[in-house]
């Protein structure tokens, strides 16, 4: 690149470099996009459609909880081909609702990369970085770090973004800065939430009495007698103290 002519001194042209063909990016997006769409389709559809392939992970799954067992005891009495097949169930109801799924993934990652893009303004100011192209190169790195089995994209999805926005013209410093926010939003903070909600609800259980308890501690009725009849007839066990007979010395 130095023969020429090119130098990477000035600020942001890296960025023109490598995002500056909006089509090419848009394509490759795209791209990466089917190939995932088509990976995940074909997986769900072995899994959850092919009776040999259920067979198989069933065999590994007993034989894993097997082994397991031997040392905790909760797994002892799972029932894993049962497991298996509520799962596989629950799964095949929630394909049919896939457009209200799609949507609802599409809403939260929208709102994510909004999350980025005005924790990037907060630290940094002004950005010289359209939201077409920031949107470009959130999603396109979203795709690629849900290849990573990592909770959230962690690790993966910051690195990408790291990358990518430094790339394109954002200052080193101000694109870790923006993403730590990000991550402190949208990773740190739901987790404080529900370590929260579950303690409050755990001490709300405690403080409640269950129905369980509540009949236990109810008054038994006394049993009822028919009318006319003798007290004689009225089983020993059901007849106050005063009604025992008393043996004459």
């Amino acid at each position: 690149l130095q023969e020429t002519g090119v130098h990477f001194h000035e600020p942001g042209l890296e960025g023109e470099l490598l995002f500056g063909n909006g089509q090419a990016l848009d394509l490759a997006f795209l791209a990466v996009a089917v190939l995932v769409l088509i990976g995940a389709s074909l997986l769900w559809w072995t899994l959850l459609g092919s009776e040999r392939v259920f067979v198989r992970v069933n065999s590994i799954a007993t034989w894993i909880v097997d082994r397991l067992g031997r040392r905790l005891r909760p797994l002892r009495d799972l029932a894993v081909e049962g497991s298996l097949r509520s799962v596989r169930s629950q799964t095949r109801a929630g394909i049919n609702r896939l457009p209200a799924l799609v949507l609802g993934s599409l809403v939260a990652q929208t709102f994510a990369a909004a999350i980025l893009f005005v924790s990037l303004h907060a630290v940094a100011g002004d950005v010289a970085l359209t939201v077409v192209d920031f949107g470009r190169i959130f999603f396109l790195t979203r795709v690629l770090s849900s290849l990573v089995p990592t909770p959230g994209g962690l690790g993966a999805l910051d690195a990408g973004l790291s990358a990518s926005l430094v790339a394109a013209g954002v200052d080193a410093s101000a694109a870790l800065a923006g993403i730590l926010v990000f991550r402190l939003a949208t990773f740190v903070l739901p987790i404080v939430t529900g370590v929260v909600c579950w303690f409050l609800f755990a001490w709300a259980r405690r403080s409640t009495p269950t129905r369980s308890g509540a009949l236990g501690r109810a008054v038994r009725p006394e049993a009822a007698v028919p009318d006319g009849a003798d007290a004689a007839e009225t089983p020993a066990a059901d007849r106050g103290a005063d009604d025992l007979p008393v043996a004459v010395g």
